[in-house]
């Protein structure tokens, strides 16, 4: 993701990470938001128009498609355009083929799961 805004405080319910899932014909591929960078959100500006945070913060049938590419591009196909994932995957009924979960911690969880015995 990109870098937070340092003049706009912190808050606790703010998502610190995400971990979306999808499994594609089979096989399970898994994106950590925070293991997105700089070059991430230039393939997707280059390909897409947007950076990568875009489609997490605004997530909608199509960040599916842009997670599974760059989830994909991560785990071994660094050259796969976005192109052939939405070829694949040009309906919305097409795209129930899919499975995915998102899974979303706020600072607060991530800070209380860190050290468990501040309560």
């Amino acid at each position: 993701m990109p870098p937070k805004n340092k003049n706009a405080g912190t808050q606790d319910d703010a998502p610190e990470s995400m971990v979306i899932t999808v499994i594609e014909d089979g096989k399970t591929y898994r994106l950590r938001s925070d293991e997105l960078g700089p070059a991430d959100d230039l393939a997707c500006r280059q390909q897409i128009g947007y950076p990568s945070g875009h489609f997490l913060e605004n997530f909608g049938g199509d960040s599916v498609l842009v997670v599974l590419w760059l989830a994909r591009r991560k785990q071994g196909e660094p050259n796969l355009p976005f192109q052939k994932v939405l070829e694949k995957y040009p309906t919305y009924a097409a795209m129930e083929a899919l499975d995915f979960e998102v899974e979303s911690k706020t600072r607060k969880q991530a800070q209380d799961e860190a050290d468990p015995l501040d309560d």
